[in-house]
């Protein structure tokens, strides 16, 4: 996928730089930042160098995921407060500031359990795991529209939205200075040449197709996406399925993400959450796609009309497809080291991906046969 030269990559290196932090904090946080900067479109230099300020400051720099308790004259006044959603005794400590942007009171907790399907209203202490510390600082960010006030250049506004005043003023402004100095000394990452797009049928990819099936049974709103004749063909569905999943457990494959799923009713709940908030997409990438497949089969039928080699050469390769899916799979079930689970995904992708390769064969070549009869 080409890389936009304006999206910044956040490296350890970068977190250093740009909030002052020291490098172990740097590692803990790069890969949960990263992922919920991508889940929240904080992709330019303006919003990260935003970002990074506001959070470095509620965070002191990455050392609190929560917010230090005395409790002080300010904190014992969270009791009892309406505009928090404090209603039940206790709930100004149980629903203390939070997360890498100190999300505060019942209610914000409430909303954010609802949108990140995480119950954090019973365990508050979820967000301060780095993972969650990182995804409800992007969520805030998301739903109080702070993107748009970055892009406007409007940072002490943002201070405001965050604050509701402007204290600390001063250490924000600095730190967005120090954020956006870094981000420009960043080297710029490396363009790739776009493609000429091709109306051929992509073939899923193999990483996506082990973990798909799994992914499916764990949030049933992806029979919408692959179920009937939609299956296991649109490998741009395919992907992004992959990279919620992946994103939703913070893993690094879309194995690792299908296993944390399964075994981690919390991951599986940010994954159900990550596929509703994506639906209206891949639904879109569904029509794109079969349009796609729609323009594929009438070029087949033109080549078939001049020149019926094609289907032989298009056979063989869907031989060796199944062939060496089979190959893979007879690997994985005598190999050691991989678990049942990875096994039975394995091999439920390999016979699912095996038949598509035959079907999508199959469906082309009679396509073309029909409209070749039509011809003579």
């Amino acid at each position: 996928m080409a890389i936009d030269a304006t999206t910044p990559t956040i490296t350890p290196a970068l977190l250093v730089a740009a909030v002052g932090c020291t490098r172990s904090a740097a590692d803990t946080y790069c890969a949960p930042l990263a992922a919920t900067a991508r889940r929240y479109a904080i992709d330019t230099p303006a919003r990260l160098a935003a970002f990074l300020a506001q959070i470095g400051h509620e965070s002191g720099s990455f050392r609190y995921a929560s917010e230090l308790w005395g409790p002080t004259d300010a904190q014992r006044r969270y009791e009892g407060r309406a505009e928090l959603g404090n209603i039940e005794p206790g709930d100004g400590s149980r629903f203390r500031g939070r997360g890498l942007i100190q999300i505060t009171g019942r209610h914000n907790y409430t909303q954010l359990a609802t949108s990140l399907g995480i119950d954090c209203v019973a365990q508050p202490e979820l967000l301060e795991t780095p993972r969650f510390a990182a995804l409800c600082a992007g969520w805030y960010w998301h739903t109080h529209n702070l993107n748009a006030l970055a892009d406007a250049g409007q940072f002490d506004t943002i201070t405001r939205r965050i604050n509701g005043g402007t204290n600390g003023a001063a250490d924000r402004n600095a730190r967005h200075a120090r954020a956006l100095a870094a981000l420009k000394q960043q080297p710029a990452p490396v363009v790739e040449a776009t493609p000429t797009p091709v109306t051929e049928i992509e073939p899923m990819p193999a990483f996506a197709l082990a973990a798909l099936p799994a992914l499916i049974q764990a949030a049933p709103d992806l029979i919408r996406i692959f179920g009937g004749k939609k299956s296991e063909q649109n490998a741009q569905a395919a992907e992004v399925v992959a990279k919620i999943a992946m994103e939703a457990t913070s893993e690094n494959t879309a194995e690792g993400a299908a296993r944390a799923i399964a075994e981690n009713p919390q991951d599986a709940d940010a994954f159900r959450a990550g596929v509703r908030m994506q639906m209206g997409d891949l639904l879109m990438l569904i029509e794109a796609d079969e349009k796609s497949r729609t323009a594929a089969m009438d070029r087949n039928a033109q080549l078939m009309a001049t020149d019926p080699r094609w289907l032989y050469i298009i056979g063989g390769i869907a031989v060796l497809v199944v062939v060496a899916s089979y190959i893979l799979a007879g690997i994985v079930i005598t190999g050691e080291g991989f678990s049942n689970e990875v096994k039975a995904m394995v091999i439920t992708g390999v016979v699912i991906g095996s038949i598509g390769t035959v079907l999508a064969f199959l469906f082309g070549s009679s396509h073309g046969s029909r409209v070749k009869d039509s011809r003579q």
